[in-house]
């Protein structure tokens, strides 16, 4: 099976070859991000929630103010 990147056919060998190319650190940095990417994930589901809670105890109301011509 072939895959078709920037006009370049590319066999299932070259991805098994690319992936054992990857160093140690690289891993750790991938593994870092994905950790970083969960907190921040939680971090908005936090706010969010939060967002939700407060319009829903201030009644929902939208205060505008008037335009002045």
């Amino acid at each position: 099976m072939a895959c078709e990147v920037w006009g370049h056919a590319l066999s299932a060998d070259y991805f098994v070859i690319a992936c054992r190319v990857i160093d140690a650190s690289l891993m750790s940095e991938v593994k870092d991000m994905a950790e970083e990417n969960r907190r921040l994930k939680r971090m908005y589901a936090e706010m969010s929630m939060q967002n939700d809670l407060l319009k829903e105890a201030l009644g929902k109301k939208r205060y505008e103010v008037p335009l002045t011509s």
